[in-house]
């Protein structure tokens, strides 16, 4: 226990001499295997891999393993995202999900050296000259699961990650500690839990001279997931909150106030926006027969997300396919991933 004390005390000392930065760890968005996100980003309550975004609660729940490689072409391949997954189960003593995820920035038009006429108007030279941006993130999650009689089932986990980002001319690299638990009611098949991301806040050190740090994020989810013999199927439903906390900045729009004629960024809190709760996301999967998965969601009311997926070879090969709508452009993601026993 004494190393992971220390480890908070120093997150917490570093953070008084940083400034806030809602927006730090935005890209951890960005971190999803394409099954999560065809159901709209919903599915904290289930998912099972080592992907940043997943419950370390949820490490405890599978007695199998798992390896999953994933690709995500965002905006028409404006910009690119790979995540490789790793969950294994640790035989009794609960589970534990690794992940290297990276985002890669290409394109970007260098315009320090451009020079600016007498009205301070910038002069667009004949060629551009371009750079690059990047980001790679680690992320360590272990749980463990307790089953209470034959009713209840409770889980608990925690998680470490470390990135480095790289803009033009800086490089920042960043540490941060999650948390989470859950509970699932057997017989009925719902399951609920809560994860604090930056549990400890998040620290980005940039230079001797600048560094951030983001407040925690605090997320419901609840779940529920039933087999349906008779029609050779199973069902699960899934909803996810936003930051109960309201530090992630913009958390909702104006879409659903008919007062307002444009959509524009809102920031709502819980206590005096109660309303936050249905900005949610919202997921559905139907599977069938342990093969062939379809999955639809909606994120946060505006953007409707869908899916596919086959599982092949007695369900040890799985591939998986998303599409996420957006009014700029959509995004895709694929994936591969091999289980075993």
């Amino acid at each position: 226990m004494r190393p992971a004390i220390l480890i908070v005390i120093a997150l917490s000392s570093c953070t008084a001499l940083a400034a806030e930065s809602e927006y730090a760890d935005a890209n951890r968005r960005l971190y999803f295997l394409p099954r999560e996100a065809a159901l709209g980003f919903a599915d904290l309550t289930f998912a099972r891999n080592g992907a940043p975004n997943t419950s370390p609660a949820n490490m405890a729940l599978d007695s199998s393993s798992e390896v999953a490689l994933s690709y995500s072409g965002h905006f028409r391949n404006a910009f690119s995202s790979t995540l490789l997954s790793y969950a294994v189960d640790l035989r009794g003593a609960g589970g534990l999900g690794i992940s290297l995820d990276y985002v890669f920035v290409p394109d970007i038009i260098d315009t320090r050296n451009w020079t600016v006429d007498g009205d301070g108007n910038p002069v667009i030279p004949a060629t551009f000259e371009y750079s690059t941006a990047s980001e790679m993130y680690l992320h360590v999650a272990y749980g463990r699961g307790w089953t209470l009689g034959r009713r209840v089932r409770l889980d608990a986990g925690v998680a470490a990650n470390v990135l480095r980002r790289r803009l033009l001319e800086w490089t920042g690299y960043g540490i941060g500690l999650d948390g989470a638990g859950a509970v699932t009611f057997l017989r009925s098949g719902v399951r609920a839990g809560l994860v604090m991301e930056n549990m400890t806040t998040t620290y980005m050190n940039w230079s001797d001279s600048y560094s951030e740090y983001v407040y925690p994020h605090l997320r419901l989810g609840v779940g529920w997931r039933r087999d349906f013999p008779y029609i050779y199927g199973a069902f699960q439903a899934s909803y996810a909150s936003p930051d109960l906390l309201s530090n992630e900045g913009a958390n909702a729009t104006t879409f659903l106030d008919a007062n307002d004629p444009e959509e524009d960024a809102r920031e709502l809190t819980l206590f005096d926006d109660p309303q936050m709760l249905f900005y949610g996301n919202y997921g559905l999967e139907y599977t069938i027969a342990k093969v062939v998965s379809v999955r639809v969601g909606l994120e946060a009311l505006r953007r409707f997300t869908f899916g596919a997926g086959v599982a092949l070879f007695g369900q040890r090969l799985v591939v998986d396919f998303a599409y996420l709508t957006h009014h700029l452009s959509g995004s895709y993601l694929a994936s591969i991933a091999y289980r075993w026993p």
